[in-house]
Formats: structure tokens, sequence, C-alpha cells
């Protein structure tokens, strides 16, 4: 679980890298809190024969947008520890090919030459 929260107290930074295993992690620990809130949300609404565009499930959105900008950095820190730009992120932005590309490349292993990207986030370090 310290994995999960290291992740996310850092969760405004996006300079430094991220190991693959506290990536995957922090990704598997997300899913399975969507999954627990979605599932809970969904069995309160067919307890109370809420509609299924009940407001309740405003709560699921709540979730993913508080851990939206934690878990871009979170992808950016990855891709520094593979040695990639944290750029590489938009790539997710192309229909179909973008995600299945970007997870290829989360699925690198850490080098070396990441280490590049530890120093403070600056114009030179973006450009470089």
């Amino acid at each position: 679980m310290h994995y999960f929260t290291d992740v996310y107290k850092n969760g405004l930074q996006f300079s430094g890298r991220l190991g693959r295993k506290a990536y995957w992690l922090f990704v598997l620990i997300s899913f399975v809190i969507s999954l627990v809130i979605g599932f809970t949300l969904g069995v309160i609404c067919g307890v109370l024969r809420l509609p299924e565009s009940a407001p309740i499930y405003s709560w699921l959105v709540v979730y993913a947008v508080f851990f939206l900008i934690p878990s871009i950095s979170a992808i950016v820190r990855r891709l520094h520890d593979a040695n990639f730009r944290g750029w590489w992120v938009l790539i997710a932005l192309i229909p179909y090919i973008g995600g299945l590309v970007l997870t290829i490349l989360l699925l690198f292993p850490s080098k070396p030459d990441g280490a590049r990207f530890d120093r403070d986030a600056d114009l030179s370090v973006i450009f470089s």
C-alpha cells in the first residue's frame, strides 16, 4: 500500500522517476478502488431502485477527476525511468493505437540513462 501513497503523495511532481513495480502497483490499486466504488454504487442503486443516470454515480466521476493528475504524473515519471521524455504521454491522444503504444512504453525496464530526468523540471530538461 505504501507504493500507492508514495505515488499519490508526489502526484503533482512531473520530474524524477518512478519504477516499474511502483507504477503498476499504483495502477492495480487504483483499478481495484474504482471497481469497489462502482460495485458499491451499483448495489446501492439496485437496492434503492434508482435509475442508471442517478446522481449517485457522480462519485465515480469525482474519484476519476481526483486521480487524473496523479495518474498522469505517474505515467510521466515512469516514462522518465524508462529513459523516454514525458511528452510521450501525449501519444495516448491518438485513437486506438496511441494507448497501446503508451502501454508498451510503460512496460520497458528501468534504464540508468533515465537519471537525466532526476533534476528539477526546467526548460533545459524538457527540451534537451
